[in-house]
């Protein structure tokens, strides 16, 4: 069976635990220590935990000029609509997701990377559900986003295809 629930806080006991956690384009937007401790405590003794996240927010080379819709946007925000040399900041690299799940009960197991290819619409469709920006922009309501994102999306060509890169990160228990 499937359980949706906030991971901080799961409130859920189960007598044998569970064999599988998914954490699906989420776990960077949570809080990474207290969401590691409630997931270790719902594994099985041999469970295990699957969480991605997109590589922008892991690159190890930081300020790198690739435009996105949520790079335009942070651009129009921060800079007023000046964007000339406003650089697109990446909150995680990848050595800190692995010493955050070191420090953690659980070990990382393997990692998967993947890509995946859109058009500008759906990425610009995906942005719309409102806890896909509010991460980013925790200062604006959801009403600034959109119009952020609005003219974030019509500075694009819509022909151009956009290429996403993700990891899979797959942790076990450290019994």
């Amino acid at each position: 069976s499937f359980v949706v629930s906030e991971v901080e806080n799961l409130g859920i006991n189960l007598s044998k635990g569970a064999d599988y956690i998914f954490s699906n384009a989420a776990f960077w937007q949570m809080s990474p220590e207290t969401s590691l401790n409630e997931i270790y405590r719902m594994l099985s003794p041999k469970g295990t935990f699957i969480f991605n996240m997109p590589r922008r927010y892991h690159q190890s080379v930081i300020g790198q000029k690739k435009k996105t819709l949520l790079s335009v946007m942070h651009k129009l925000n921060n800079y007023g609509g000046n964007v000339q040399n406003a650089l697109y900041r990446n909150p995680r690299k990848y050595s800190d997701i692995v010493e955050i799940i070191k420090r953690s009960s659980l070990k990382l197991e393997d990692v998967v990377g993947f890509e995946l290819e859109k058009d500008i619409f759906d990425c610009y469709n995906f942005l719309k559900i409102p806890i896909m920006t509010k991460s980013e922009f925790p200062e604006l309501n959801y009403d600034e986003r959109m119009r952020l994102l609005d003219l974030a999306y019509e500075s694009f060509d819509k022909k151009v295809k956009v290429s996403s890169k993700w990891t899979y990160f797959i942790c076990g228990k450290n019994n």
